[in-house]
């Protein structure tokens, strides 16, 4: 009997077996798999939140707040892609950066730590729309 190295699961299917004899690490699936960096939906690449989440599964900042909320017009309750968000402070998903940000200055509850937070999310959907 075969068992993975990282978890100790036993390996069922004969998979690890394969592994073995073509000298591959002893890992099960689950722990050779890795988080996904993009989600394909009909809204188009969808990116996952990899932060904390709150108990209906709503993406959370590192401080516990809601994470760019507003509807997921994708349908997927993680995703962190701004165009498939309609934010609760904006009328229509039309909202430019520039527009969110002075919103977010005005508001008295946000903080510099909020605007950073979003920028860095802009520029990690800005990088996986060129190479996604």
């Amino acid at each position: 009997m075969i068992f993975c190295k990282k978890c100790g699961a036993e390996d069922t299917d004969a998979a690890m077996a394969k592994r073995k004899e073509r000298g591959h690490p002893l890992l099960c699936s689950s722990c050779r798999a890795k988080p996904a960096k993009t989600v394909r939906s009909k809204y188009g690449v969808c990116i996952p939140h990899h932060g904390n989440f709150d108990e209906q599964d709503n993406p959370l900042d590192e401080y516990g707040r809601y994470l760019f909320k507003g509807k997921r017009l994708c349908g997927n309750k993680d995703c962190i892609a701004l165009d498939h968000i309609e934010l609760e402070t904006a009328t229509s998903n039309n909202v430019s950066v520039g527009d969110v940000v002075e919103r977010m200055r005005n508001d008295p509850n946000k903080t510099d730590a909020d605007i950073e937070l979003y920028f860095n999310a802009v520029q990690e959907w800005e990088g996986y729309g060129k190479n996604g």
